[in-house]
């Protein structure tokens, strides 16, 4: 379905950087402004007073099916004649593209042609989210949540990491998830001190902090969770310790979520805590990210972000303390940015 309201923010804002028209062609701005995932077999064209959707015959049965057959321009394979009649027609004589994101031999047509390359030209729009999105995202936080909840009773001795992701995999989609939202981290023992570890074979032992950080994709939207759990019945001092840190922390980050602050702000918070803990070093991430269509997406919660977090924005906030050799623990919650504080999406 095309979405009306959304292609009108985006023509708002084409007037403000005086633009006719802009050319969407990366996947996730396409799916944003269509819902329409299949991405890669359409070109959006806005201007100021439409759209045409440039595609082929294997995808237009998918835009007559919305209703706007009339708007379609088809071509067996190459848009860029399509396109080049209707700057010709209209016209046109500022156009922009998304610099960043276009292929090489794409953004030197484009280039050649005198359209204006921008850098994350949707990155405010896909930022605040409306009602829908929400609800969306709100549900594949649902299945996460409830997913880590029943991960939780098979982490035993002998049960490996490959294992747990495997069982994670299938009851996300068993829950009406569509895939997960990124490769799944399922990090034992000394595995867990690596952040981004690529889940493996080894199996788990007593006395082994586990971090299992997963999330799935529902209608298009993502969720993304992290949880630390203990193998055994008796956590030794140091995990005990680092959990506490890492726990405070992002009890911490998550009152001080609220909109207007710059995502540093927020950062600080979880950073100064730990460092007090003489631990700054092993926090070797930022503190979150945006979600959305995409698993990172705008806003950017790290020490170095300047960027609003506004209101209908949804983060995560997922502070982290890691010992190299012995055990690391992460906990991380997706939560939606309002004008007085956040809500916590990820519970089941």
């Amino acid at each position: 379905m095309i979405q009306k309201t959304r292609i009108k923010n985006l023509q708002e804002k084409m007037r403000e950087t005086a633009l006719d028209a802009f050319v969407v062609t990366y996947p996730a701005d396409l799916t944003y402004l269509t819902e329409h995932s299949a991405a890669e077999g359409y070109w959006l064209v806005v201007s100021q007073r439409g759209y045409f959707i440039l595609t082929n015959k294997m995808f237009e049965g998918i835009f007559v099916d919305m209703g706007v057959a009339r708007r379609l321009m088809r071509v067996r394979m190459d848009f860029k004649p399509l396109l080049e009649d209707l700057v010709k027609k209209f016209r046109w004589k500022k156009i922009g593209f998304d610099g960043e994101w276009a292929p090489y031999n794409l953004g030197k047509y484009f280039t050649d042609k005198g359209f204006k390359a921008f850098t994350r030209y949707f990155d405010d729009l896909r930022m605040t989210k409306d009602e829908e999105e929400i609800q969306k995202i709100r549900e594949a936080c649902r299945i996460a949540a409830r997913t880590v909840a029943m991960a939780a009773k098979k982490i035993k001795p002998g049960v490996s990491e490959r294992d747990l992701m495997l069982f994670i995999e299938r009851a996300m989609k068993d829950q009406g998830a569509e895939r997960n939202s990124f490769d799944l981290i399922i990090g034992s023992g000394p595995n867990s001190a690596i952040p981004h570890y690529k889940t493996g074979a080894r199996k788990f032992k007593n006395g082994d902090a586990v971090i299992v950080d997963i999330g799935c994709v529902w209608q298009n939207y993502c969720s993304d969770i992290t949880r630390t759990f203990f193998v055994g019945k008796n956590p030794g001092a140091l995990y005990r310790k680092i959990y506490s840190i890492v726990e405070r922390a992002q009890k911490a980050g998550v009152a001080a979520v609220r909109s207007g602050l710059e995502g540093r702000q927020i950062d600080r918070v979880c950073r100064e805590l730990i460092e007090k803990e003489g631990m700054a070093d092993n926090f070797t991430h930022g503190t979150g990210h945006g979600l959305g269509l995409e698993i990172h997406e705008a806003p950017w919660v790290r020490k170095n972000s300047d960027n609003i977090v506004k209101a209908g924005s949804v983060i995560t906030i997922e502070p982290g303390i890691y010992l190299p050799g012995k055990l690391g623990v992460r906990i991380e919650d997706t939560v939606l940015v309002g004008d007085n504080g956040a809500q916590i999406l990820t519970k089941p």
